[in-house]
């Protein structure tokens, strides 16, 4: 693989960190104004603030499971044509990638695809 698609790779794993992390700072954003600063938050204000911005917090939370949803199936595919892991190691790494996403994408890129040489073997499809 050369340093193009690593890096492009790199970025793909980037994007479903970065969605959840925008969704994450909206909801602190909206959940600031009921944080005073040396008490407990009142749980009933929690969920009338959440209640006001469930529609924005929804479409955040979908838009960030379905760009999840697609950098996963890339990184699958690219799993099972590779010719250097046996299929258990494939799929240890296909679990580890679905049960810590989206921190998996991340682990895999940085042990795996950032050492992938030029000429590293793969099948032509993953059948």
């Amino acid at each position: 693989m050369d340093d193009k698609a690593k890096r492009n790779y790199g970025i793909l794993a980037l994007l479903p960190n970065l969605a959840w992390g925008i969704t994450l700072v909206y909801y602190l954003i909206t959940m600031s104004p009921i944080f005073p600063p040396k008490a407990m938050p009142d749980g009933i204000a929690m969920a009338t603030v959440t209640a006001q911005h469930y529609d924005m917090l929804l479409l955040f939370g979908i838009c960030s499971a379905i760009i999840s949803a697609i950098v996963l199936i890339v990184y699958i595919v690219h799993i099972a044509r590779l010719k250097t892991l046996n299929s258990s190691t494939k799929a240890m790494w296909i679990l580890i990638l679905a049960a810590i996403m989206p921190f998996g994408l991340l682990i895999f890129w940085f042990l795996h695809i950032r050492h992938e040489s030029v000429q590293t073997p793969i099948h032509p499809d993953i059948a």
